[in-house]
């Protein structure tokens, strides 16, 4: 069967991916203003940040439960998981804290139905996992996207689009998560475009 995904040949320009600053400033309140009133996002990722802080701070940062395939706004769960980032990592800068809090997302994801469901075929493939990621992030937020535009043995570039949950940062974390999930080694780059938009190269190790 032929492969039905298919990419350009010449590679994009990779010196143009950089590490983020993670000391950045980030001035929380003034990206969730800027945030679509209708934007939203599953529930398991408010409980994964929430009980990330529990178990590390022994505090929650959020007054209420959340359903995991239940729509919640990204508004709220942007400030959960700048909460939650600050209670689970107080020696570590709020954009440090919020990429560790992402490396958990993959093996959350994973062990949800859905998740089960989505990712089984991929089996020990890290190329075939990143080739189902736009269908997981069709499921669980809105609006937003991921695409796979460039992938080689080892190598591949995902462009993220209208994700208002720090694509630059929380998303750096969820695909270091994913390598580790995998038992390889890696590192995740960024070319960012704006606060909802960025381009991530994700490289590892093993096939």
């Amino acid at each position: 069967m032929p492969n039905a995904f298919t990419f350009p040949m010449t590679p994009p320009d990779l010196s143009a991916f950089l590490e983020p600053n993670w000391n950045a400033p980030l001035d929380v309140d003034a990206h969730i203003a800027k945030i679509p009133a209708d934007a939203s996002i599953k529930g398991m990722f408010f409980q994964d940040a929430i009980e990330t802080a529990k178990r590390l701070s022994g505090t929650s940062p959020a007054a209420r439960n959340y359903i995991s395939f239940k729509s919640y706004p990204m508004r709220e769960f942007v400030r959960v998981l700048a909460d939650s980032a600050r209670a689970a990592y107080p020696a570590l800068s709020t954009r440090q804290g919020i990429r560790r809090l992402g490396s958990t997302v993959y093996p959350t994801l994973v062990d949800s139905m859905v998740g089960k469901v989505l990712f089984s075929i991929a089996e020990k493939s890290i190329r075939r996992a990143l080739e189902l990621t736009p269908r997981a992030y069709e499921i669980t937020v809105s609006p937003g996207n991921a695409k796979l535009t460039w992938v080689e043995e080892g190598r591949a570039v995902l462009h993220l689009e209208h994700l208002w949950n720090f694509p630059g940062t929380y998303h750096v974390g969820i695909f270091e998560g994913a390598i580790s999930a995998f038992e390889a080694t890696g590192s995740v780059k960024v070319k960012q475009h704006s606060e909802h938009e960025a381009e991530l190269l994700v490289t590892w190790t093993r096939w």
